[in-house]
């Protein structure tokens, strides 16, 4: 009931400020900048888990993921992997995560992306962003714009970055997946 109501809340919210502010993608992938403070941590966690994964062979073109899967992957998470704050930060492999069952925000965020992976989704449109020390799991919808999937601390239900980040005054300032890395 509890996280009913706060998805409600959230859901206002969301929707009181895109009556005020008017819907506006503006997120661009840039090359990613090795000064922001990640790039060591996102190098190590890529190599790590790419050698623990079973890489799929698609024998049909694979789709982004639909809404009601990037429900039920959150679902999963909230159901399986605790959330516990680390007093090191270590980025833990999605395999790690769910063995541990807990885990902080990037732990999260990765095996909320490796659980739409492993469905056979496009792993070009998944990857975790970064804001402010925060993690979250994310699928991009176009060029310039993305789904998120929070464990709560954002939000509790599935938003378009260009309301809930621009809502909260928030810039992403990286992104990554299995392969890749971008700023913004």
């Amino acid at each position: 009931m509890k996280l009913l109501l706060l998805k409600l809340r959230d859901f206002l919210k969301l929707r009181l400020h895109g009556i005020v502010f008017p819907e506006r993608a503006c997120f661009f992938e840039k090359p990613f900048d090795w000064h922001c403070g990640y790039g060591r941590k996102i190098t190590e966690w890529q190599k790590q888990e790419l050698a623990t994964c079973n890489l799929v062979k698609y024998s049909h073109k694979p789709e982004k993921p639909t809404k009601a899967a990037m429900r039920r992957a959150q679902r999963k998470m909230f159901s399986k992997i605790r959330y516990q704050k680390e007093k090191k930060d270590v980025w833990n492999t999605s395999q790690k995560t769910e063995m541990l069952e807990r885990g902080d925000c990037e732990d999260q965020a990765i095996y909320i992306m490796s659980l739409l992976r492993d469905q056979c989704t496009d792993w070009k449109c998944l990857g975790v962003g970064i804001v402010k020390g925060h993690a979250f799991a994310m699928v991009k919808i176009g060029e310039d714009d993305f789904w998120i999937i929070d464990n709560g601390y954002l939000s509790y239900s599935i938003e378009k970055a260009s309301r809930l980040l621009l809502c909260r005054n928030l810039q992403p300032i990286c992104g990554f997946n299995l392969f890749e890395k971008w700023s913004y």
